[in-house]
């Protein structure tokens, strides 16, 4: 594309698309949605054989947002309170900083411009990979950042999700408009918004 060596991959944060270079898209429409208790999160979680990575196994207690994830300066006191009350988000915040070689910015996105509550572009650049996060400003904040983050760990975590798709109960299933859907962000997304809600 105009030269360079880089692949795209749409992600709208319920779901992922194929792409050129094997990188899937992700995308999240306002169709799903869970209700699984919180105890029962983790359990089904690794059940799914996507499974969440587990380092470290205990969170960090350290709430600072890494140095290569950018969120718009609205949603900064958002983002301190995710990191002061949700393990798994501290989790996932330990993980991106974790690669230096990621870039993540997040976006609003334009309300009328999409039917999707939040989506992803991931790019590489060199021996970069850079994520363009949008999340629509109507939707639920919180969970949209952590499922979004999510997709982005799985492809840290090299998860070939078209191959994933394939297999019954994989926790991945391909969607209608070629798009990929996994329950481990929909669930991560629905445990932080979950953690994050509760007072200390």
């Amino acid at each position: 594309m105009h030269g360079e060596r880089s692949s795209t991959l749409a992600v709208a944060s319920a779901a992922i698309v194929l792409s050129v270079a094997g990188i899937p898209g992700l995308a999240q429409s306002n169709a799903v949605r869970w209700r699984t208790a919180p105890s029962e999160l983790t359990v089904s979680l690794a059940a799914d054989g996507v499974g969440v990575y587990d380092e470290p196994q205990t969170a960090p207690h350290a709430a600072e947002t890494p140095p290569n994830l950018t969120v718009p300066s609205g949603f900064q006191p958002t983002v301190a309170t995710m990191l002061e009350r949700s393990p798994m988000f501290r989790r996932q915040c330990s993980r991106l900083a974790a690669a230096p070689h990621l870039a993540v910015v997040v976006r609003l996105l334009h309300p009328n411009s999409s039917s999707a509550r939040a989506r992803t572009q991931i790019r590489r650049d060199g021996g970069q990979l850079i994520a363009s996060v949008e999340i629509n400003p109507y939707g639920d904040f919180t969970e949209l950042l952590a499922h979004e983050l999510e997709h982005v760990i799985e492809q840290l975590d090299g998860i070939d999700l078209a191959a994933k798709a394939t297999v019954a109960r994989s926790g991945v299933r391909n969607c209608a408009d070629g798009t990929f859907e996994t329950s481990r962000a929909v669930r991560v997304g629905a445990l932080v918004a979950l953690e994050a809600r509760r007072e200390r």
